[in-house]
């Protein structure tokens, strides 16, 4: 693995230890599920609301690539838009 990869998934574990502290189980909270090609691969479901996945990405450095889905619950996502333009050139 090299040194930026390690880095970012140290970054992750320090976000990880900061939002168990707030919010609890760590399950699907930046779980890094494999590393491929240098890219760190992360879960984090949880973030099943427009808030959650703002918050998610405003700490997860970029680029990266989001992928996202979900039933419609009229929530407003132009919030996202700003994270979405800065940091992420690829949504499926």
């Amino acid at each position: 693995m090299n040194g930026s990869v390690q880095i970012q998934e140290q970054r992750y574990a320090e976000l990880l230890s900061a939002r168990l502290k707030v919010q609890g189980d760590d399950a699907h909270h930046f779980e890094t599920v494999g590393v491929y090609n240098n890219v760190a691969w992360i879960n984090h479901s949880i973030a099943t609301t427009v808030e959650l996945t703002w918050l998610a990405l405003r700490d997860v450095p970029g680029p990266l690539a989001l992928i996202i889905g979900g039933i419609d619950r009229g929530h407003d996502h132009e919030k996202l838009k700003m994270f979405v333009k800065q940091k992420v050139p690829v949504v499926i």
